[in-house]
């Protein structure tokens, strides 16, 4: 500092400006935080109102519609579900998470072929245990047991409840042609 001319820039004024939109949209973001803690809790109702809340106060965030689906589909509401996390997508085509959601909502529907896209689409931004094991349902509900051995493979080592459900499910299928082995 000592090398430095006196005086200098503060730049408060333009701090301020540059913080305004983040402090306008503020509450937006602290709705959605009470309502992922209100999801968590299983509470969807007060989940849900609290994403319509975020999305009134700033509707440019698909973080917000994605709560709104996942309420929807935790209570069954499937086509609805999926048409918010289409409402996400729309704002943000580029997060795996809205994929991965709305290719669950749609397996629920009976939209396999949507349900593959959408899953695989999530994969390539993020391998995830969730899409490989749903992955690994449909090709196993669609006789393709190689492909289904492939996507549990994955998960099974990766502990917890759906590790351990991927193990369960990919022991089945070998059984048959490998019983030795399970």
């Amino acid at each position: 500092l000592d090398r430095l001319p006196p005086g200098g820039i503060q730049g408060a004024d333009r701090y301020q400006a540059a913080m305004q939109k983040t402090m306008a949209v503020k509450p937006a973001y602290d709705a959605y935080d009470e309502g992922r803690k209100a999801l968590a809790d299983k509470k969807t109702g007060e989940a849900l109102a609290l994403a319509e809340k975020a999305i009134e106060l700033f509707p440019e965030e698909g973080h917000f519609y994605a709560l709104r689906g996942d309420a929807r589909l935790v209570d069954g509401k499937y086509d609805m579900a999926r048409k918010n996390y289409d409402s996400a997508i729309k704002r943000r085509d580029n997060y795996f998470y809205y994929y991965l959601r709305r290719g669950l909502a749609e397996k629920e529907l009976g939209d396999t072929g949507a349900a593959k896209t959408d899953l695989e689409r999530s994969i390539e931004m993020l391998p995830t245990g969730p899409a490989h094991y749903v992955l690994g349902d449909i090709e196993a509900e669609q006789g393709n047991t190689e492909k289904a051995m492939e996507h549990y493979a994955v998960v099974a080592n990766s502990g917890g409840e759906i590790g351990e459900a991927a193990t369960h499910k990919l022991q089945r299928l070998k059984l048959p042609s490998s019983p030795g082995e399970v």
